[in-house]
C-alpha cells in the first residue's frame, strides 16, 4: 500500500507487474485497457509503465504498471486496478488480471520554514513567523534559544529555533535568525531665534 499521503499532494509511484497468460505453446497475450474502479478510483491514477506501451506479450513475459495516490479527504482508500489480457482461445486462460491498491489520506504535518527577519537595533520591531509556519491543526509554536526579549540594542545576527507542534503530538522544527543592523543615525535642527525690543 501507499501508506500515509498528505491530502492534495501525488505520492511517488508504486510498480505493479503483470505476467502474461500462459497458452498453448508460442501463444500471445493482447493488454487490453487499464483502468481503475471502486469508491476511491479517482485517489488512484496510472503514471505510466511498460505495459502501456508494449504490443503483444509473449506467454511468460512481464511488463508493469506505474500507479500513484492522490488522496483528497482524511482517511483510508482503496481501489482495485483491472488488466484485461486477451489470450488466444484456450480453456482455463486468465483474462484479466486484478490488483488492490491502498493508501491512507492524512492531513499536512507541522513545518517551519527557514528565514531570516531584519530589525533595527535600538527600534521596537514586531517579527511576524505566521508566513513561515504551515501544517494543520496546529495546537502551538514554541521559540528557543531566542536572543532576550525586548529591543535589541546592538547589531548583529542572532539565531533562534521555531518548533510547530499540532494537537496529535506531532511537531517539525527549523533554525531561524534576526538581523539587527545598527539605528540610523539622531539628526537635530537648531534654528536661531532673535527677538528685537519694542
Amino acid at each position: 500500500g501507499f501508506g500515509n499521503q498528505v491530502i492534495a499532494t501525488t505520492s511517488n509511484s508504486k510498480t505493479i507487474y503483470v505476467a502474461a497468460v500462459t497458452g498453448p505453446a508460442a501463444t500471445q497475450a493482447t493488454l487490453g485497457n487499464i483502468n481503475i474502479t471502486g469508491a476511491d478510483a479517482a485517489q488512484f491514477s496510472v503514471a505510466g509503465g511498460s505495459c502501456l506501451t508494449t504490443g503483444p506479450i509473449q506467454g511468460g513475459a512481464t511488463c508493469n504498471i506505474l500507479v500513484t495516490f492522490r488522496p483528497t479527504t482524511v482517511g483510508a482508500k482503496s481501489a482495485t486496478v483491472h488488466v484485461p489480457l486477451n489470450p488466444p482461445a484456450c480453456d482455463g486462460c486468465v483474462t484479466e488480471r486484478t490488483v488492490t491498491v491502498t493508501g491512507t489520506g492524512a492531513l499536512a504535518p507541522p513545518a517551519a520554514q527557514a528565514t531570516t527577519m531584519s530589525a533595527r537595533a535600538n527600534t521596537p520591531t514586531p517579527l511576524d513567523l505566521t508566513p513561515f509556519i504551515s501544517g494543520a491543526e496546529l495546537a502551538g509554536v514554541r521559540i528557543s534559544t531566542a536572543p532576550s526579549k525586548g529591543t535589541a540594542t546592538v547589531s548583529g545576527t542572532f539565531s533562534y529555533t521555531v518548533t510547530v507542534h499540532d494537537n496529535k503530538g506531532h511537531s517539525g522544527s527549523i533554525n531561524c535568525s534576526v538581523t539587527v543592523t545598527p539605528a540610523p543615525p539622531v539628526r537635530a535642527t537648531c534654528a536661531v531665534i532673535t527677538a528685537n525690543e519694542g
